[in-house]
Parts: structure tokens; C-alpha cells; sequence
């Protein structure tokens, strides 16, 4: 029972091993070992007998267990068991392979010697599947030659299907091809079933097939695989043949197994035909017990440390058996050993019921860590007949397919360095940030050198430049049109020019900007090093934004240069900046009518920023990792500016359909936010902070007119989604935002909390993308400005 999970694994072995084992073991009672490891005995079990005879045949094999085993002892073996007339008579003798466990090179190779009494399974009735119409059954049935209660073998099965073929003749259905499939019932019965089938023409349709006590659930996840699966449908219009349907009761009993059922068995049950030469099929199901994982044991070979596998294994304790399950459990320890620089580690699992425990199961694990690993080479592919954009002047000349060395950057490790897998992870994540590649694998590969393994980069490129259109509403400029080009590979150095306007379908303003993304600053590299990867943004911006009682203009630009500090494999990055804008106001009504100093000035700031970021891809394409960036902002803004703002992401796949995002904000000023220019305070409201309320909508207002709203010093937030992904390219986020804005230093005022619902859409292969969310506010002041829709749609050229 503890080796059922390798059956038909030891199974499908066993007659090759029996062959191979056959001339070795000549070779070694010749040879006294010198060609191989001995074969021994190392069990004996013995079927289809009462405690009686067992012992009386176990006194007639006289070959002690752990003795050599040779061709010779089995054939005496098997010549005084087949003299006896105990049971059934004498069956079958065969080797099996028992697991070795030792590993001692010099060991024997034990083996169990399995000799069965039983009797073939006996005939308990006969079905048939027609896949054609109008065959008499209950006419075909009367000629069935065979009795209930005849043994089967293979020659009863023969001379059925040889009678049931006449009898098809003489009812005139002789292009009629007779295909016999049993299923065991027992371990002494079994249903023997035909299938007529006409293979000379077309293959009849499927109509409709049923799962009958798969369970509801059960059922929709099965029709749901046949009915994806592009290399096996299988649906309403396709072929229905007696090949296809043996192959479909064997598939649909491993996914029920798959969903924790794990003694789960599919039977074929009927086919009904129809006049349109469509067949209705139906398979019974028998679920079984759900076994649940009482404790999964690693045995490893090096990495001794209990604890540090336990942390892999840990959240399946307690679940239910099942073959996903068991595939994430190997995946798991096979990760905890590539983090230890064991990169072909190999991992076996096995199970046994708990002693006395009720469908409970024990898994082991043996992990066999092999050599740690130093790189080797670097290797890239590129899929170049599946490059995302043209071949014209612009992309021979301006945007190049990206550089090699470029690509082999993303590579932090050096060749003889050591290999582990958070090294492979980090320069997966870091070329999928580059947002140039349609599809990213790295992976690594064997060598002649045990110890030594490559590292293969496959990239297919996507298109790098897109022009973007924008419309949507719920922003600070009401409904509002954008136009942004951008080109994300100039010169093949992943370098990034960006172009962009836009202007408020409403008349609340408009502006643009232009910025060049330098990813590898050549004077940076000067002065920090190249290793610490340099860049250098250049920002310009001219803009006039409407708000409710005033707008904004603002002109001015940027310098802020990058670069990577900590650990060199880690994900750290630090940035400077220099700003340097004008900001002027034009209020809509008399200055008197306000509290607030209208006053234009101009900011000059410095700042720096930390950031740690793991996402796997960016933005809310991200499944996996975190992001975290907190700044501080020094300089003058209408008086003196101190400005620290932090922020924080986290990603997560829950399953293969669910997915869950936080976001979380704080930022602090030691000083009344009226110290500081109105566009240099904390502002709350929108898109990336509260949806249901209006960009610069919450918080603070002017205690003259309290439909201006002034900014603050204080600010918290915080973003929940839980994402139902539709796909890869669909998710349906369920959110709650709240937050906080007061006007005072430490001083977190009234909570502002909001829900709602949306979908975000990406075109595979391009840059089409849409969003739409709807939010309702639970927690408000009369003085905010709620908007309850955020829509937009992008297209790339």
C-alpha cells in the first residue's frame, strides 16, 4: 500500500528490469560480482491464498532473503510452485524492483518476488457501445458465447469478439469493426464491454457527454478541460471513436483523482446514438475518500537542516492528497535546493496511510541535492520569427532589436561564480522590467562539468514603440484626452523616449512633457562604477490643470539619476533628484473669497529616494513581489520644504484564479501644510489613492469657501484588492481603499473609506489596454467631491 503511488511507474518497469536483470545475474554467479551490483532477495509476496497454503508455499521457494538471486533458482523456483494444488494453481511468478534506500554503490539490488494464485477475474456481464445506429443489442447479446462466471483471459475475449462479429454479418452491419474494452470490478470480476464501431467512414459526432456522481463542481471543471484543452478536445462536435473514448475515461479518472480524490475510478457507462449520427455519452464516476496530508517527512542527503524544509512543505500539512498537490510539493523542495546553490537536485515522493488514522497519509520526500552549481556560460536565444514590430528605417535605425550586451546586464553572475536560484529569478524579474519582451524564460542547462551549468536566455521581443490614446473621466480634469508616444529601446539600449500631451475635453487645461530615460549613463558610470548600472532621467513638463476653484500652471523640469546599491544580486536601487519648476495660480474668484495665498513662486528641491522592488512584472501585471520606496524632499516651495513620502506594494497569487494586491502610503511634513506652496502639500483622492472620491478631492478645505480644498501634512492610505484572474491578460479586481489627509503634523483626522468593482484588459502582443471601475464611498465628508466612475482604453501603433 506505501509504494501504490509508483504502480504504474514499477509496473511498466518491470519487464524491462526482469529482462536486464536475467543475463546479470548469470554473469554474476559466473563472474562472482564483477559485472554489477548483486541481486538479492529482498521480499517475497505471495496472492490469492489462505494463511495455510501461504506458508505452505513460502516452505516450498527455500531461498532465504537477502540471498543472490540467478536464473537458475527462479526456474527451480517456479517449477516446484507450479507443481502444487493449492488455490487457483500457480499463475505467475515475477521480480520486482524494491526502492533502494541505501546508498551504497556496493550494496545488493534487492528485489521482491511476487507469486500470485489467483484465478483470472471471472466474467460478470457483458456491455455494448454502439457508435452506430440501429444495431439489435438485445439480439447481439443472445449470441454472446461466453457465460457469466467464465474466467476471463485472452482467449475468451477472442473468440467473443470473433462471435459477436458473425452475428453483426448476419444483421448486415459486417463493415462493423468489433473492439473489446473491459473494466475490473473486483479483484474477481469483471465487466466485459465491445465496441461497435464503423472505422471505413466518418466518424460519428459527440452530442453530449455526462458525468454522472462526479459531483456538480466536479463535472464543470471536467467538461471545462476537454472543452479548452486544445490537444485533446473534447466537446459537442467532436469525433466520438472507441479509441478516443477508452482515452477519455482514462483521462477523466486521473483529473478527479487530480481534485483530491485519489482512489477515484471512470467508467464508460453508455453511448446512445441519434439519427444525426450523433452519440450522447455517459461516464460513472466513483470518487472515493479524499485523503488528507497528515505530515510530509524530507529525508535529504547534504542540507540537513530540518527547519529549512519544513518552511517548504509547511502549508500543505493538512490538505488534500492529490496529484497538483503533490507536483507543488516537489516543486517546492526543488526550489529550497536550487536557493542553496543546487541546481539539479532530484526529488522522489512516496506515501503511507497513518497508522490507525482515518484517510490520512504520511509523504515522504527523498531529496537528493546532488553537487552545488558554478556558472558556466551565458547563452541567448532570441525567437526572431516572432518579433513584435517591423523592419522598417525607424526600427533599423532607431530602435534596433535590443543590444547583447544589454541583455547579458540583466545577468548579474559571472562566469565560475555560484549559481543559485535567486540569481535565475532576479535576472528573469529584472529583463521582464525592461517592458521590451513579449516572453522571458532563463533557464540553466548541464555541462560536461558536474559542477559547472549554463544559463539560457530566451527572449521574444515585443513592440517597443506605441502611441497611446487615452480617454476616461473621474480625474482632475474631468473628462480628459491624452496623446503619448514612446519609444522603450532607442539605439538597442533599452533607453526610453517619451512624448506626451493632452488636454481637457471640458476646457480645464491641458499640457505636455518630454523625458528621455538614459538606462546606462555613461558619465554616471564614470562616477559611481559600472557595475552599479547608472541612469539618468531628463524631464521636461509645461501644464494648466482645472480644479474647482482654480487652476495651475506649472513649467519647469527634472534631472534624476539612479543607481543600484546593496547586495549586487539584490534588488536596491537609490535616486537623486534636482527639480527646479515655476507654479502660478489663477483662482476663479477674488483673492478675498479664500484664506488661501494664491501667490506664484518657484520651487528648487532635492531629494532622494530608496527603492526595494521584487514585482515579477510591474504595475498590476505583477502576480508575485513587493515594492517599497520612501523619499525625502528638501528645498524651497513658498517657504521651506521637508517632504518624506513612503509607499509600499505587495503581490500575490493565491491560486491559479484569485490574486490579492496591497498598497499602502504615508507621508509626513514637520510643518503645517499652509508653510508650503499648495502644490508642494500631500494631496488625496483618485485613481492611486481613494477611487470614489476626485483627484485633490479629500481632506482639509479653505475656511473661506470649503469647496477648495488645500492639501495636508499628514497622510496615510491604504489599497486591498482581491483579483479574480480571468485570464493572463484579464482580471476582475474587488477593492477597498481608505486613507487619511489633515492639515497638521501628525495628525491623521478623519478616515475616508470607499469600495467597488472593475476590470483592466490587456491585448496580448501589444499595448492595448482598457480599465474600468466603479466606486461608492462608505466613509465621507460633506466637503469631499466624490466621482464614482474611472475609465480609460490605450492602443499602441
Amino acid at each position: 500500500m506505501s509504494r501504490w503511488i509508483f504502480a504504474k511507474r514499477w509496473a511498466a518497469m518491470a519487464a524491462v528490469v526482469v529482462a536486464m536483470l536475467l543475463p546479470a545475474m548469470g554473469r554474476a554467479e559466473e563472474d562472482d560480482g564483477r559485472f554489477g551490483r548483486r541481486p538479492a532477495l529482498g521480499d517475497v509476496q505471495v496472492y490469492g491464498l489462505d494463511p495455510e497454503d501461504e506458508a505452505l508455499v513460502r516452505e516450498e521457494i527455500t531461498v532465504p532473503l537477502g540471498e543472490t538471486l540467478t536464473p537458475g533458482t527462479l526456474e527451480q523456483v517456479r517449477e516446484r510452485l507450479g507443481k502444487m494444488t493449492v488455490g487457483g494453481g500457480l499463475q505467475k511468478v515475477r521480480l520486482m524492483p524494491l526502492p533502494d534506500e541505501s546508498g551504497d554503490p556496493e550494496a545488493p539490488l534487492y528485489y521482491a518476488l511476487m507469486v500470485d494464485f489467483r484465478l483470472p477475474p471471472a466474467i460478470e456481464r457483458v456491455e455494448f457501445f454502439p457508435l452506430v445506429e440501429g444495431v439489435d443489442l438485445e439480439a447481439l447479446a443472445a449470441r454472446f458465447p461466453l457465460a457469466p462466471g467464465t474466467p476471463f483471459t485472452p482467449d475468451t475475449a477472442r473468440q467473443a469478439q470473433d462471435a459477436l462479429a458473425q452475428a453483426l454479418v448476419e444483421q448486415g452491419f459486417g463493415h462493423l469493426t468489433v473492439i473489446p474494452h473491459h473494466a475490473v470490478e473486483s479483484t474477481d470480476t469483471l465487466v466485459l464491454g465491445f465496441f461497435l464501431e464503423d472505422q471505413t467512414g466518418e466518424p460519428a459526432e459527440l452530442r453530449k457527454v455526462r458525468f454522472d456522481d462526479a459531483g456538480l463542481g466536479n463535472a464543470v471543471r471536467i467538461r471545462g478541460f476537454f472543452r479548452e484543452s486544445e490537444t485533446s478536445p473534447f466537446d459537442e462536435g467532436s469525433s466520438v471513436t472507441a479509441a478516443r473514448l477508452i482515452e477519455v475515461e482514462a483521462m477523466t479518472a486521473d483529473l478527479v483523482r487530480s481534485l483530491g480524490y485519489w482512489n477515484a475510478t471512470a467508467r464508460l457507462k453508455e453511448t446512445e446514438t441519434s439519427r444525426k449520427k450523433g452519440v450522447k455519452v455517459t461516464y460513472d464516476i466513483e470518487r472515493g475518500e479524499r485523503f488528507e496530508i497528515a505530515e510530509v517527512r524530507v529525508a535529504p542527503r547534504r542540507v540537513m537542516e530540518p527547519e529549512f524544509w519544513g518552511q517548504a512543505v509547511k502549508p500543505y500539512v493538512g490538505r488534500s492528497l492529490s496529484t497538483p498537490r503533490l507536483r507543488d510539493i516537489e516543486e517546492r523542495l526543488t526550489e529550497r535546493a536550487q536557493d542553496r546553490g543546487y541546481m539539479a537536485p532530484e526529488v522522489e515522493l512516496d506515501f503511507e496511510p497513518v497508522p490507525g488514522g482515518d484517510a490520512a497519509m504520511i509523504v515522504h520526500a527523498a531529496v537528493d541535492e546532488g553537487t552545488t552549481s558554478v556558472l558556466g556560460q551565458v547563452r541567448l536565444e532570441r525567437d526572431t520569427t516572432r518579433r513584435g514590430y517591423g523592419t522598417s528605417w525607424y526600427h533599423r535605425k532607431i530602435a534596433p532589436p535590443v543590444r547583447e550586451d544589454i541583455l547579458r546586464k540583466q545577468v548579474r553572475i559571472r562566469e565560475s561564480e555560484q549559481l543559485s536560484r535567486k540569481y535565475i529569478v532576479d535576472a528573469e524579474r529584472r529583463l521582464w522590467r525592461l517592458g521590451l519582451f513579449e516572453d522571458v524564460q532563463v533557464e540553466t542547462s548541464a555541462t560536461s562539468d558536474t559542477m559547472k551549468r549554463d544559463i539560457t536566455v530566451k527572449v521574444t521581443e515585443r513592440r517597443t514603440a506605441n502611441l497611446g490614446v487615452t480617454l476616461g473621466w473621474n480625474d482632475h480634469l474631468g473628462a480628459v484626452t491624452r496623446l503619448r508616444f514612446t519609444e522603450r529601446n532607442v539605439g538597442g539600449r533599452a533607453d526610453v523616449l517619451s512624448l506626451g500631451g493632452y488636454v481637457s475635453l471640458q476646457g480645464e487645461g491641458g499640457g505636455g512633457d518630454i523625458s528621455y530615460f538614459d538606462r546606462y549613463w555613461k558619465l554616471g558610470e564614470k562616477l559611481v562604477g559600472e557595475e552599479r548600472e547608472p541612469s539618468m532621467l531628463y524631464y521636461f513638463q509645461a501644464d494648466e490643470l482645472g480644479f474647482n476653484e482654480y487652476s495651475e500652471r506649472r513649467v519647469g523640469g527634472r534631472l534624476r539619476m539612479g543607481y543600484k546599491v546593496g547586495d549586487l544580486f539584490g534588488p536596491w536601487t537609490n535616486e537623486w533628484q534636482l527639480r527646479l519648476e515655476r507654479i502660478s495660480y489663477d483662482p476663479y474668484r477674488d483673492d478675498d473669497d479664500y484664506e488661501e495665498d494664491f501667490d506664484s513662486y518657484t520651487a528648487a528641491t532635492v531629494g532622494y529616494f530608496l527603492n526595494y522592488d521584487t514585482r515579477d512584472r510591474g504595475d498590476w501585471d505583477s502576480t508575485e513581489g513587493v515594492r517599497f520606496t520612501t523619499g525625502l524632499e528638501a528645498g524651497a516651495a513658498d517657504g521651506t520644504l521637508l517632504k518624506w513620502s513612503n509607499s509600499a506594494e505587495y503581490h500575490h497569487r493565491l491560486s491559479n484564479r484569485w490574486a490579492w494586491y496591497s498598497g499602502a502610503q504615508l507621508g509626513l511634513m514637520p510643518f503645517e501644510a499652509t508653510d508650503v506652496g499648495l502644490s508642494d502639500r500631500f494631496q488625496a483622492g483618485g485613481l492611486g489613492s481613494l477611487r470614489g472620491f476626485d483627484y485633490r478631492g479629500v481632506g482639509p478645505v479653505d475656511d473661506e469657501e470649503d469647496n477648495l480644498h488645500i492639501g495636508g501634512a499628514t497622510l496615510t492610505g491604504l489599497q486591498n484588492e482581491i483579483r479574480y484572474v480571468v485570464s493572463e491578460d484579464i482580471d476582475i479586481p474587488i477593492f477597498v481603499d481608505m486613507g487619511t489627509l489633515n492639515e497638521d503634523p501628525l495628525s491623521f483626522g478623519t478616515p475616508r473609506l470607499s469600495t467597488g468593482l472593475g476590470i483592466r484588459i490587456k491585448v496580448p502582443g501589444g499595448d492595448q489596454r482598457a480599465f474600468l471601475y466603479y466606486a461608492e464611498q462608505l466613509l465621507s465628508e460633506d466637503t469631499d467631491d466624490d466621482r464614482s466612475l474611472h475609465f480609460g482604453f490605450q492602443f499602441g501603433l
